[in-house]
């Protein structure tokens, strides 16, 4: 018997990053009222999915509200997955001179979590 490649196998035991549910990891979703002017954080997005906090300014009025690897998942419930890192950027200064934002982010809890 030869054995050659057999895709369903893969099929198996391979679960795409597209297709995971939110079963797949453990994540919280934050509330953080940010207030208006800058917010001293720095938003990336590599993968064009959803933005993610890369630095924390220690002069942010978020520090201690927001960490390193958040994931932003709206703003004033504005969807903000698929923004650029400039798009975002933006987006948050067009909104600087509101009394207040409402940042929605997802905090992996480290059960099930991978780093990004």
């Amino acid at each position: 018997m030869m054995f050659s490649d057999d895709p369903t196998l893969e099929d198996i035991y391979d679960t795409p990053e597209g297709n995971k549910t939110e079963e797949d990891a453990s994540f919280e979703r934050i509330s953080v009222e940010a207030p208006a002017g800058m917010l001293g954080i720095v938003l990336d997005n590599p993968r064009m999915d959803l933005p993610i906090v890369y630095a924390i300014k220690e002069t942010s009025a978020l520090h201690g509200k927001v960490r390193v690897g958040d994931l932003l998942l709206n703003v004033d419930e504005i969807d903000c997955r698929g923004m650029s890192a400039h798009q975002i950027s933006t987006f948050l200064s067009s909104r600087s001179k509101n009394p207040t934002r409402r940042l929605i982010l997802a905090r992996g809890t480290g059960i099930g979590t991978t780093a990004i």
